[in-house]
C-alpha cells in the first residue's frame, strides 16, 4: 500500500528509509529507492550511520526535482 501511495502521489520523487535492523522491505516494491540503516530496537544508531543518513537526506531534498515539489 505504501508503494502504491508513493508512486501515485510522488512518482520518481521519493526515497524510503528503513531504520530497523529486524525487518527489511523488498527494494523492488520501491523501484530500488530504499536505504537501510541497521538500528536494533531500543538502541541508537552509530554516529557514522547517522551522518550517512543525514547526508542522504540532504542529497535527496536538495535535488532539483525535489526543490520544485516544495
Amino acid at each position: 500500500e505504501a508503494a502504491i501511495f508513493l508512486d501515485t502521489k510522488h512518482p520518481d520523487h521519493y526515497r524510503v528509509y528503513n531504520l530497523c535492523s529486524q525487518k527489511g522491505y523488498d527494494p523492488l516494491f520501491f523501484h530500488y529507492r530504499v536505504q537501510r540503516v541497521m538500528i536494533d530496537d531500543h538502541n541508537v544508531p552509530s554516529l557514522d550511520d547517522m551522518l550517512n543518513y543525514t547526508a542522504s537526506l540532504r542529497e535527496c531534498h536538495c535535488h532539483p526535482l525535489q526543490r520544485r515539489q516544495r
